[in-house]
């Protein structure tokens, strides 16, 4: 049964995942931000399983990916950043996500005050 949807899951364009287990996880924050409670990548970003729909195979992928592909309802290409405007990287609100470049990126971290000048590409903790 490669690339159909199995019982409890919804398909998001190129993947499948559980969507009961994507709203379960959620808890409002500050700011109007929305935070993923269950697993998280080191950086902070919300992880969850999805499965590919072309064969099936079973992925993690971020959850502010998953929240881009409900708000622009298109698959989210690899060369694409999701980036948080409210630099949480645990928040899903789809209000806060937009979609760009690098240079994106570094404008976005750049108006948040969480910009290295000396040209590392990494997030400065706030706190």
């Amino acid at each position: 049964m490669v690339g159909r949807p199995r019982q409890n899951r919804t398909r998001l364009h190129d993947i499948d995942i559980h969507m009961h287990y994507f709203y379960r996880h959620q808890t409002p924050g500050e700011n109007g931000c929305i935070n993923w409670t269950a697993g998280r990548h080191r950086q902070g970003y919300g992880m969850m399983g999805a499965w590919r729909v072309a064969d099936g195979k079973k992925i993690m992928t971020t959850t502010h990916r998953i929240a881009a592909r409900m708000k622009f309802d298109r698959p989210i290409d690899s060369e694409e950043y999701v980036i948080h405007t409210c630099s949480n990287m645990s928040c899903v609100n789809p209000e806060h996500l937009i979609i760009g470049d690098r240079k994106d990126i570094h404008s976005v971290m750049r108006k948040n005050r969480r910009y290295r000048p000396n040209g590392h590409d990494q997030y400065i903790d706030r706190h």
